[in-house]
C-alpha cells in the first residue's frame, strides 16, 4: 500500500479482511513507496492522493520502471484524471466508496501479474543460460518456421531466422539445411520426438551435433510446433574416436606379439637344440630368428611412439633439434638398404629441412624405401621430390593396386615374401602422428607414389631479400563473423597493438578474426613479438598473416602461437580448407613471428630473440598483386574474447639481393 493516515488504515482494514496469501507492507508517500519497490511486489494500492502526489503520479512513476508491478487506485473521487489513469500505468480503479470490491480486484491483478513475471523470468532464465553456453535454443511453428532463436554459437541472428525455416536459412556446405528441415518435418508429421540424435558433417575435419526436437502440442494434442536444441558434441565424439583408436592399437599390438612373434621363436626354439649340438645351419637359423625378433620388436617400438600427437622442439629446447635434412637422411637410409643395382633420384634442394622427431621420421623413410626395394626389384628406380605441403616417395614397381589403398597401411597386411606387415604400418602411424596428410597413387612410371602433405617443410631456403620501405598499419577489419565486434589500440608511448577478438576459430572452412593490416603491392615482409596474451585456449590464434583479400574464404598464410604451441596455417586457394601445423612450445620462448612474401611463395619464421630466425614452413599460396598483411587474433571461442597485445611490429617491402 502506499497511504497514510485515515486512507492507509481504511484499505488495510479491507485487504486485511479479505486477502489471504499475500504479505501487506505500507508506504506512506511516493518517494517511500518506489524506494521500496522490489521484484516480491505484486500489487500497489494506493488512494487517489498522498502528501507528496497524487496516485495517479505514482502510477506514472512505476510504470517507468524496468519491473512494474500493477497499480490499483482507490479515489474518494472520479475526475477526469483518474478515469484516464489506465493509459498512465493504473490497473484497476476501485471507488472508496466500493471498497468491498477491493480485495477481489487487488487478488485478480495481482495473480495476472505474478503469472505474466513467472513467464518473464523463465524466458529470461533460458536467454541468459543459452547465453553463457554455446547451445542452440529453437522454437518453430507447424510448418518449421522460426519462431524463437536463442543462440551463442556462429548461428544466424534470431531477426534473420524469424519466419524462415533451416532449409533456406541456412547454405548447404554440408547439408545443414536439408538435414534440419527433414528433422523438423519428421517431428511435425510423426508427433514422435527425435531425442539426442548425433549427427556428424562436413567434407574435411568433421564436427558432430546433438540434436533434441520436441513436439509442441495445443490442449487437444494437435501439433502446433515444436521446440529445439543443438549442442556441439565434437570434443566428446573426438575423445571416443581416441578412444577407440587407442583400443584398437591396444588390440593389434596383442594379436601382433602374440602371432607374428610366434613364428620366428618357434624357429629358434626348434634349430636351439641342433646348434647346441655343433649344427652351423641350424645356428644360423637361430640368429635369423633373433634378428626377426628384434625387427619385429623394433617395429612395435615405433608403432607405440605414434601416441605423440604433436611435433615437439628438440630436449634442449631449440628448433634445431627438430630440423631434419631431408636429403642427407634420404642418402644415408640409402646407402644401407640398397643394391648396387637400384637407382636413386632426388628431385629436393640439398638444404631442405623438414620438422619432424627424427627417429620417426628416419623410420618413415625407411619402410618407404624398403617397400619400394621389396616390391621394385634389385634395379628398381625410386624418386624423391616435392609436391605442395610435402614430398613424395615413388618407384617404378608394380604399383599398387586402387581396391587395396586402404588395405596397405593395415598393420600385419604384406603381399612381399618374408614382409612383417608392420612397414607401411609404422609409415601411416608416423604421419598420423605428426598430422600428415599420406596418399598412395600411381607413380610417374606407373609404380607406388606415396605422397606425403601438410609437412612443416623448407625447399627454398636460398631465397634471399632485403626489407627496403617500411609500411604503416593503419587498417582493421573483422574478418568474417567473429560475434562480438573486434577492437584494437595503438599505444605510441610503448610502440605495441593491444587487439580483443572473438571468432569461431581460424580453421578449416571458419576465418573469424580481428585483423590489424597495412595493403601492401609486391614482395612483402611482417615481423611481429607477441609480448602478451590474455583468455587464450589451446585453439586461441595470436599471430601474423598475409592474405589475399578480406574475404573470409581468402588465400592466406599465418604464423603464430596458441596457448601452448606455435602454429602454422595455411588456405593455398580461395574457398579451400585453411589447414594447420604446430610444434610444441609450451615455454613460449619463440614469441618473435614473421612471414616472407615472395611472389606465390610464402615463408614462416620464428625467432627466440629477433636476431636468429628459423624458417619452420613454406607453401605456394594463390596471391594477387596486391595483398593484406597484418596482425590477426581469435579466441576460437564464438562472441568470447582473447587479448594479445604486439611489439616490434614492421612492415617493409622486399628487394632481391
Amino acid at each position: 500500500m502506499a497511504a497514510d493516515g485515515a486512507a492507509a488504515r481504511s484499505i488495510q482494514a479491507v485487504l486485511e479482511a479479505s486477502l489471504s496469501g499475500y504479505r501487506i507492507a505500507n508506504a506512506d508517500s511516493i518517494a517511500a513507496a518506489t524506494d521500496g519497490l522490489d521484484e516480491a511486489v505484486s500489487c500497489v494500492v494506493t488512494p487517489g492522493t498522498l502528501p507528496d502526489g497524487s496516485g495517479v503520479d505514482l502510477a506514472a512513476r512505476i510504470a517507468d520502471r524496468e519491473r512494474s508491478p500493477p497499480v490499483v487506485l482507490v479515489p474518494r473521487e472520479i475526475d477526469e484524471t483518474v478515469a484516464l489513469a489506465t493509459t498512465d500505468g493504473v490497473a484497476a480503479i476501485v471507488p472508496a466508496e466500493h471498497e468491498d470490491r477491493l480485495a477481489a480486484a487487488v487478488d485478480d491483478v495481482a495473480s495476472s501479474y505474478l503469472e505474466r513475471f513467472g513467464k518473464e523470468l523463465q524466458l529470461e532464465a533460458v536467454e541468459t543460460m543459452f547465453g553463457a553456453i554455446e547451445d542452440v535454443f529453437q522454437i518453430k511453428d507447424a510448418d518449421g518456421r522460426y519462431l524463437r532463436l536463442l543462440s551463442n554459437r556462429e548461428w544466424p541472428s534470431e531477426s534473420d531466422a524469424l519466419g524462415r525455416t533451416d532449409r533456406v536459412l541456412h547454405d548447404d556446405q554440408f547439408g545443414v539445411n536439408e538435414t534440419y528441415y527433414a528433422e523438423d518435418q519428421q517431428v511435425l508429421d510423426s508427433g514422435d520426438p527425435i531425442l539426442g540424435e548425433v549427427t556428424a558433417y562436413g567434407d574435411g575435419p568433421l564436427f558432430w551435433l546433438e540434436t533434441t526436437k520436441v513436439p509442441l502440442r495445443d490442449d487437444d494434442g494437435t501439433v502446433r510446433g515444436l521446440v529445439g536444441h543443438v549442442r556441439d558434441v565434437s570434443d566428446r565424439m573426438q575423445d571416443r574416436s581416441e578412444l577407440e583408436r587407442k583400443n584398437q592399437r591396444l588390440d593389434r599390438f596383442a594379436g601382433y606379439v602374440t602371432h607374428d612373434l610366434q613364428n620366428p621363436l618357434s624357429i629358434a626354439t626348434g634349430y636351439l637344440e641342433l646348434a647346441k649340438e655343433g649344427d652351423e645351419e641350424a645356428l644360423a637359423a637361430v640368429e635369423d630368428a633373433i634378428e626377426r625378433m628384434q625387427q619385429l620388436i623394433d617395429d612395435i617400438e615405433i608403432l607405440a611412439r605414434g601416441e605423440q600427437r604433436m611435433l615437439q622442439t628438440g630436449d634442449d629446447g631449440t628448433l634445431v633439434a627438430a630440423q631434419q635434412h631431408v636429403v642427407e637422411i634420404v642418402r644415408n637410409v640409402w646407402s644401407v638398404l640398397a643394391p648396387e643395382t637400384a637407382t636413386l633420384e632426388i628431385d629436393l634442394p640439398e638444404g631442405t629441412v623438414l620438422y619432424a622427431g627424427e627417429q620417426e621420421f628416419r623410420s618413415m623413410l625407411e619402410n618407404l624405401l624398403k617397400n619400394a626395394l621389396q616390391h621394385g626389384g634389385e634395379d628398381v628406380t625410386v624418386r624423391i621430390g616435392r609436391v605442395y605441403g610435402g614430398m613424395y616417395v615413388e618407384d617404378d614397381g608394380p604399383g599398387v593396386p586402387v581396391d587395396e589403398r586402404d588395405e596397405i597401411f593395415e598393420q600385419g597386411y604384406s603381399t612381399a615374401k618374408g614382409g612383417t606387415g608392420t612397414g607401411l604400418a609404422i609409415v601411416d602411424e608416423v604421419a598420423t602422428a605428426h598430422e600428415w596428410d599420406l596418399e598412395v597413387e600411381t607413380g610417374t612410371d606407373g609404380g607406388a607414389r606415396f605422397v606425403i602433405g601438410n609437412c612443416l617443410l623448407i625447399t627454398d631456403r636460398d631465397h634471399i631479400a632485403a626489407p627496403s620501405e617500411s609500411i604503416e598499419l593503419t587498417e582493421r577489419a573483422d574478418v568474417g563473423e567473429p560475434g562480438t565486434p573486434g577492437r584494437s589500440h595503438f599505444d605510441p608511448d610503448d610502440e605495441t597493438w593491444t587487439i580483443e577478438s572473438a571468432g569461431e576459430d581460424i580453421w578449416g572452412w571458419e576465418n573469424d578474426f580481428h585483423f590489424v593490416h597495412a595493403t601492401c603491392s609486391g614482395d612483402v615482409r611482417i615481423e611481429a613479438r607477441l609480448r602478451d596474451a590474455l583468455d587464450r585456449n589451446e585453439f586461441s590464434k595470436t599471430g601474423i598473416m598475409v592474405r589475399d583479400d578480406l574475404a573470409e574464404d581468402s588465400a592466406l598464410g599465418y604464423v603464430g602461437l596458441t596457448r601452448d604451441t606455435l602454429e602454422v596455417l595455411w588456405c593455398s586457394e580461395a574457398g579451400e580448407r585453411t589447414r594447420s601445423q604446430q610444434i610444441g612450445d609450451t615455454e613460449g620462448r619463440y614469441d618473435w613471428l614473421r612471414l616472407d612474401r615472395e611472389g606465390d611463395l610464402l615463408t614462416a619464421f620464428v625467432s627466440a630473440d629477433g636476431a636468429e630466425w628459423f624458417p619452420i614452413d613454406q607453401r605456394r599460396v594463390a596471391l594477387g598483386e596486391t595483398v593484406h598483411a597484418g596482425l590477426a587474433v581469435c579466441s576460437a571461442v564464438h562472441r568470447d574474447s582473447c587479448t594479445a597485445t604486439f611489439s616490434d611490429v614492421t612492415v617493409h617491402r622486399l628487394t632481391s639481393e
